[in-house]
């Protein structure tokens, strides 16, 4: 049951994510909007995870690598994303976020990892799909 729980906060911050974003988008007067937005959510989400661990640094070439890596998806991530409200709307840009968000792992997990596969999963992936098209 409590992972029901923190999957719920995580779909309920995604959204509100997404909302603050286009709030930012629309309010932000600076030449380099875009460049702003991502650097304040870096800046704050190191201050929390700094916290988080003692306030104390913890590193290895592999965590750095992966920070590195992470640290250029969600910039870039942040930057199109930014980018895309200010054309469409918000329910078409999270819809297709959310698509993505679904079928990337979905696929790496049942080619990489080798998960469980079963007719439902398929049928699942194939109605979000045209639920999208339509």
């Amino acid at each position: 049951m409590k992972e029901y729980i923190f999957i719920a906060i995580a779909v309920i911050l995604m959204s509100f994510q997404l909302v603050f974003s286009k709030l930012y988008q629309s309010k932000a007067n600076c030449k380099n909007a875009a460049l702003v937005f991502p650097l304040i959510t870096g800046v704050v989400a190191f201050i929390l995870f700094f916290a988080i661990s003692g306030f104390k640094i913890y590193y290895s070439s592999f965590s750095i690598l992966m920070a590195f890596c992470g640290a250029l998806i969600t910039t870039v991530f942040s930057l199109i994303g930014l980018k895309a409200v200010k054309e469409i709307s918000v329910s078409i840009y999270s819809a297709f976020t959310m698509l993505g968000a679904l079928i990337i792992p979905f696929i790496y997990g049942v080619a990489v990892l080798r998960e469980p596969l079963s007719p439902l999963m398929i049928v699942g992936v194939v109605v979000l799909i045209f639920a999208l098209i339509i």
